[in-house]
């Protein structure tokens, strides 16, 4: 009688040293050249849960040994002589790992204080350290072979490369090179800074953290971190504080003054800044009761206003309260709607005179809050601020010294041109990279 060959199965399962199954570890069978319906010997590979399965002749030696590289293995085998009966073999897999290290250098001398950040690009998972005095870092239990990025930074420097892509198969990473950078060219820097030029005040934590990492968000990428600072900073004008402080003294002025004789423009830098830190005091939107502080401060900037002797000699208190609202919407160049004219007169009471300062303050307030007033002068506020925030001076000063304003009509015309839209008139940039705003941080 001819005897039928049996077969017996080998099988188990890969779990790392919690427990969870490891998929895709090569299973070999050395020895096994005649598997079950006699087809070539493939290696097995374990499924989704670590289990793998082999169907093997009977009477074979088997060595059941787990070969993917990159792990240790315990046990790193096992044998089964002379199979006769079903068998199981499981294994624990462990991932190799190194340690990971390298230096920060400027001119030659190691860094210290550098925060490194060593990203796996495979899971996103992060850990951080910061080089020593001799700028040495080390990352420690590292596994290897997995994507990742060493990304070094610190304040004020530039480092090349700015990210080291590894597969973390080599220990020693080598030198990274850090160069001082300007000031402002860092998120943090030009972050505060335009807390300072725009809202007069040194940042809160949450909102530099914010908008620096609106920026940082870009990692190395040139352009994008190029539109995030242009963003970034087009955004301090158009905040709720500047435009509740800043654009308002701007609409005081022009209000009360129209434009400066021979200028496109109601008020001058002098003017402007001590009475932009005066209406913006204690104000910081989102903090505390500001909303109360604002109406605050609005209603004690709008009665020194109008008790200046400047506005004083150009509104007698003679004047009617017709008269004078009138006045006062001819100087802002609006036309304003009945409602909106009779509720300024109305101020006044049944008086046919100006003399009550505190009228005059609500009145004047009424026609620089005045929603056309806003939108005719948004692009020429935004065009001035520029001058105001980022230089420091009026669109004639030097270095312009130009009677025409020319350097100023040019900005406004592309602004208007391009319908506000700040980016692509590239009005912002232009501003934040020049030589001029830069020479102010060496």
């Amino acid at each position: 009688m001819r005897h039928v060959a049996r077969t017996f199965r080998i099988s188990g399962r890969v779990t790392d040293a919690g427990g969870a199954g490891v998929p895709g570890i090569m299973i070999q069978v050395p020895g096994s050249t005649t598997p079950v319906g006699g087809l070539p010997f493939l290696p097995a590979f374990t499924d989704t849960n670590g289990n793998y399965i082999y169907d093997l002749a009977e009477g074979g030696n088997y060595n059941v040994t787990p070969t993917t590289p990159l792990f240790t293995y315990s046990p790193t085998a096992v044998t089964f002589l002379n199979l006769s009966a079903d068998h199981t073999a499981n294994f624990t897999a462990t991932r190799q790992v190194i340690d990971l290290f390298g230096r920060v250098i400027e001119n030659g001398v190691g860094l210290a204080g550098v925060t490194m950040t060593l990203r796996d690009l495979a899971n996103g998972t992060t850990r951080t350290t910061n080089t020593a005095t001799d700028g040495t870092y080390r990352f420690v239990d590292v596994v290897r072979d997995s994507p990742y990025a060493i990304t070094p930074q610190k304040q004020s420097y530039v480092f090349s490369p700015p990210n080291l892509l590894i597969g973390a198969t080599v220990s020693d990473l080598g030198d990274i090179l850090a160069t001082k950078a300007a000031a402002i060219d860092t998120s943090d820097f030009f972050v505060r800074q335009h807390y300072m030029d725009f809202l007069n005040r040194p940042g809160d934590a949450a909102g530099i953290l914010f908008w620096t990492a609106n920026i940082e968000t870009c990692g190395t990428d040139a352009n994008c971190r190029s539109s995030k600072r242009v963003d970034t900073s087009a955004a301090f004008f158009l905040s709720i504080e500047f435009q509740e402080t800043g654009y308002l003294v701007y609409r005081f002025y022009k209000s009360a003054y129209g434009n400066i004789p021979g200028a496109p423009v109601p008020v001058r830098f002098a003017e402007f800044l001590p009475d932009t830190q005066q209406i913006g005091q204690g104000v910081q939107v989102g903090i505390g009761d500001w909303i109360v502080q604002l109406e605050t401060n609005k209603q004690a900037f709008a009665l020194d206003f109008v008790t200046r002797s400047r506005f004083t000699s150009a509104f007698a208190t003679t004047l009617t309260p017709t008269q004078f609202v009138d006045a006062l919407y001819a100087k802002a160049g609006v036309t304003p709607s009945d409602i909106e004219r009779i509720a300024a007169i109305a101020q006044f009471g049944v008086t046919n005179d100006t003399t009550d300062n505190n009228a005059r303050a609500r009145a004047l307030r009424l026609v620089a809050e005045n929603s056309q007033l806003k939108t005719q002068e948004l692009n020429k506020a935004f065009v001035l601020m520029q001058y105001f925030g980022y230089l420091r001076r009026n669109p004639n000063d030097a270095p312009e010294l130009t009677l025409d304003f020319a350097g100023y009509n040019f900005w406004l015309n592309k602004l208007n041109q391009f319908n506000g839209n700040f980016r692509d008139a590239e009005m912002v940039k232009a501003f934040i990279l020049s030589g001029e705003y830069r020479a102010r941080f060496p």
